[in-house]
């Protein structure tokens, strides 16, 4: 996250941590965990920034239906 603080015109490395900290402490879950099976779908994408190899992963975890 630090690389992200170096750009210039942005915020500090402790305050993008705070910011991320605060936002992720205020979210809370709007429904209980399921019970079962749970499937994982799971991708990815490779991309060039500032000619550095990047991997973004998208997770994704859904329950099953009951069998």
């Amino acid at each position: 996250m630090a690389h992200i603080a170096d750009r210039k015109g942005s915020v500090g490395s402790q305050a993008l941590s705070y910011r991320l900290k605060k936002a992720m402490t205020a979210k809370s879950r709007s429904n209980e965990y399921p019970i079962g099976w749970l499937m994982l779908i799971a991708d990815a994408l490779w991309f060039e920034l500032d000619g550095k190899r990047w991997t973004l992963y998208l997770l994704a975890v859904r329950s099953t239906p009951a069998a």
